[in-house]
């Protein structure tokens, strides 16, 4: 059984893990500025914003109820459909709704048009019906049509209602008479100049048109039946089916064809090869195949074993002592050498035959080959014919097709003309064109409106602050929370302490909060400060580390104290030096006599051993000593490493050593060369990232290792995740079990 063991969980005040990588810790952040912060950060001034938009809201909204209201009285229009006979004729790409809406769209336009807003202008009733509007258009006791004319192309609004087929008339004055006389006046001449320019109808350029689209109509139904008469001629459905067979069978032709006159060749070679044995000069030399046929002949078969049978007989005579000499023997001899020379006749002639059957053969087989080449080569002609013949036939038909696709584009342009033709035509148009709703006087200005003039005054308001705050946030690029160290590049954030005021323990000296108040929030941090840098010091071996501030007032001083305290309370022997010869603090802090101290173990009149001053068993403190021994020069000599050397030998586990700030000082630069490692101490709200990333910089370059940033004196505020989490601990720490 295998148990795990239980981890304490991370308080407000855990160091992310080094490198201050995103989601490495709950500090960490990947920007600087987080949406959720500011909200909560400016909550109260955001929502003041809404407030105060919203009363700015309604006094805009009464202010210009009083002085300049707008009334908008409105004529409403119907687009009829235009006749059945005239919609998608042949060939047309448009549908009814298209129509319609290029329709209503061009009427709207040509109510607004200068044509008719220059009627308007010059009708002489427009003076009587509004005078005020008129007036606002006189010079010198006249009036001016231009400037008129171009206010009402302006300020008039004529436009199609969403899902239906009304046109909407309007325009917008603070006098509700006037206006409404402006709308009628422009209705009744959009109206009569439609009706006055019926004559004006361009009737022999449309018939021309319509000519040309028939005339056009013809010719494809002409090259559609010449192409579909081709296709019914030839007997074909598929013309690439049959291309495809085509030169299927001609590859199929071609192949055969090779293959013949591959065998064709194979034999002429056969045959020539006969032919020089039968011409060779030493007589027919037969091959081993014709010789084993021949040998294998019944009738050579007999007459080798009629010879063997006499040579049987004769070697009996031998054995029964009957001599070559003797009558009988030699009268076997005689009939067994007739019969070797009737074998030599025989063999000849039948080797002579199967030689000439051989050749025989192989005439007549290329005699036959022959023929089927002559055959296939037919064949091929015809597939070749057949393959030609169609590849025309597809040439002559795609250039049909595409003597059509060019008449039916060009067709198509036509039609599209004729189509604004007919868009255009007033006759057209002042028929499909029906009021609905005339003008009437408006009883209630259109703006300003009060539920448009809350909510906008209340966003815009919102928006001006909240564009302010972001800008704000952006612009400030002081370090106010651990996510602003986070972002800079190659730095890692080792921890951070809360402002003073905002821990509930109230602690009277942050120097030695961790011995006079250990369950504090801020002893707390100085914990968790202390637990990553323990173990980077324990992994690398380090013993000597110096705490710089980066500015005055960060707290440098506070931090290196209260980690002597922290690590002393480990368990570890520490020692802490004052090497600040301009501005020293560590001994009023722990409240130790300011000399003996660093100043004169450096000038040679005291050694370390003699000038530490015991705070506890476990931590010793070398004050900065003598004021009038301090010479600044002296922390970059070799005596400054021979302290170094001489607390380890005296056994210290760790040295601590607090340097003045680096704004205002070189010393903490001269002894980051001599010291093990290094840490920057920033305080928020006072130092800028860009001073961070420089120190970080320049402490990176030297012969120490920069080990990280820790951020003091963190204010709930600057980031808003601070406040609960301070509480939570401050009531776990100090409940009693």
């Amino acid at each position: 059984m295998t148990s795990a063991t239980p981890t304490r969980p991370a308080g407000p005040f855990a160091s992310p893990a080094p490198g201050g990588a995103p989601g490495a810790s709950p500090l960490a952040g990947a920007t600087a500025i987080d949406p959720i912060k500011l909200l909560k950060k400016y909550a109260w001034l955001l929502a003041g914003s809404l407030v105060a938009g919203a009363v700015i809201g309604v006094g805009a909204f009464f202010l210009l109820r009083i002085t300049y209201p707008i009334f908008r009285p409105a004529a409403l229009f119907e687009a009829l459909p235009v006749q059945d006979s005239l919609v998608n004729p042949i060939g047309a790409t448009t549908t009814r709704e298209e129509e319609m809406e290029r329709f209503m769209l061009t009427q709207a336009a040509y109510m607004k048009s200068e044509s008719v807003m220059h009627s308007v202008v010059n009708d002489p009733r427009l003076r009587a019906q509004a005078p005020k509007w008129s007036a606002k258009f006189e010079s010198g006791g006249r009036f001016q049509p231009s400037e008129a004319a171009d206010w009402l192309i302006d300020k008039t609004r004529a436009r199609a209602l969403p899902g239906t087929y009304i046109i909407e008339l309007s325009i917008g004055w603070k006098d509700p008479k006037d206006a409404h006389a402006l709308v009628g006046l422009v209705r009744e001449t959009y109206l009569r100049v439609l009706n006055e320019q019926r004559n004006l109808i361009n009737v022999p350029q449309r018939e021309a048109i319509e000519r040309s689209i028939r005339e056009m109509d013809k010719r494809i139904k002409d090259l559609q039946d010449t192409r579909d008469l081709r296709l019914r001629s030839e007997q074909i459905d598929s013309l690439d089916e049959r291309t495809n067979e085509a030169m299927q069978g001609l590859f199929n032709v071609l192949g055969q064809l090779t293959g013949v006159r591959m065998n064709i060749q194979a034999v002429e070679v056969q045959i020539k090869g006969y032919q020089d044995i039968l011409n060779a000069p030493g007589g027919i030399t037969y091959a081993d195949d014709i010789r084993e046929a021949v040998e294998n002949d019944p009738l050579i078969r007999g007459i080798i074993q009629q010879i063997t049978t006499l040579k049987t007989s004769q070697a009996g005579m031998l054995q029964r002592g009957i001599t070559p000499e003797h009558r009988t023997y030699q009268a076997t001899q005689s009939m067994i050498d007739s019969w070797e020379q009737t074998l030599q006749t025989e063999r000849e002639k039948l080797l002579r035959q199967r030689f000439d059957a051989i050749v025989e053969s192989l005439m007549k087989g290329i005699s036959q080959l022959r023929a089927q080449e002559a055959d296939l080569l037919a064949q091929r002609e015809v597939y070749s014919k057949r393959l030609n013949d169609l590849t025309r036939l597809k040439v002559e038909l795609t250039n049909i097709e595409q003597q059509i696709t060019e008449f039916i584009t060009a067709r198509g342009g036509l039609q599209a003309s004729l189509e604004e033709l007919r868009q255009m035509d007033p006759l057209a148009s002042a028929a499909r064109i029906k009021v609905v709703q005339v003008e009437r006087i408006p009883d209630k200005p259109a703006f300003p409106n009060i539920f448009i003039m809350i909510p906008g005054g209340m966003f815009l308001l919102l928006g001006l602050t909240g564009g302010t705050v972001f800008l704000r946030e952006m612009l400030d690029q002081r370090v106010k929370g651990p996510s602003d160290v986070t972002i800079i590049p190659r730095t890692t954030l080792l921890g951070i302490l809360p402002d003073a005021s905002e821990d509930p323990d109230q602690p009277k000296s942050i120097a030695t909060v961790f011995r006079d108040h250990p369950r504090s929030v801020t002893a707390e941090s100085v914990r968790q400060l202390r637990a990553p840098l323990a173990k980077q010091l324990k992994q690398k071996g380090h013993r000597t580390v110096m705490v710089m501030a980066g500015m005055p007032g960060s707290g440098a001083t506070a931090i290196a104290t209260n980690l002597g305290l922290a690590f002393s309370a480990s368990g570890q022997r520490v020692l802490v030096i004052d090497a600040n010869f301009r501005r020293p603090g560590v001994h009023r802090a722990l409240g130790l006599q300011e000399a003996p101290g660093l100043a004169d173990v450096l000038s040679g009149s005291g050694t370390l051993a003699d000038s530490v001053q015991a705070v506890s068993e476990s931590l010793h403190v070398l004050t900065a000593g003598s004021p009038a021994k301090r010479a600044f020069e002296a922390l970059s000599t070799d005596a400054m490493s021979g302290v170094f050397d001489a607390a380890r030998q005296q056994g210290y586990d760790l040295v601590l050593i607090d340097v003045p700030p680096a704004i205002v000082s070189s010393d903490g630069m001269a002894i980051a060369n001599r010291c093990d490692a290094t840490l920057l101490v920033v305080r928020a709200l006072n130092e800028k990232r860009g001073m961070v990333a420089r120190l970080r910089n320049q402490l990176s370059e030297t012969k120490s290792e920069f080990l990280g940033v820790v951020i003091n004196g963190v204010r709930s505020a600057a980031g808003g995740y601070m406040r609960k989490n301070i509480k939570a601990t401050h009531e776990y720490q100090n409940t009693a079990a």
